[in-house]
């Protein structure tokens, strides 16, 4: 895992999945976010960056954007999120297991 600390990146494209980012600055940066490995996220700020989700990423969310179109599945998804903004719990029956960004 590279780790980076205090360091200000300009309009670069950013694999994020494996690496540690602590106090850094992210100015017109693509950030990519793939879910082959956790990423660390602390006290960074973020100016207009473009965030892009692919592979195992990319697919975890066309799956929550079609189960958010089924019935129950709404419901399901907004718990999920709700959850998420209360403290990262995950509702019933759904796993956190591995590594989770941090804020």
């Amino acid at each position: 895992m590279a780790e980076y600390n205090n360091q200000t990146f300009n309009q670069d494209e950013h694999a994020l999945d494996g690496n540690a980012y602590t106090a850094c600055t992210f100015d017109g940066s693509t950030l990519i976010y793939r879910g082959f490995d956790g990423v660390t996220l602390k006290d960074c700020t973020f100016n207009g960056c473009k965030w892009t989700f692919d592979g195992p990423a990319s697919n975890t969310m066309r799956f929550l954007a079609g189960l958010y179109g089924l019935p129950g599945g709404q419901e399901l998804v907004e718990h999920t999120f709700a959850s998420i903004r209360s403290g990262g719990q995950a509702p019933d029956g759904v796993s956190t297991d591995g590594p989770v960004a941090g804020s």
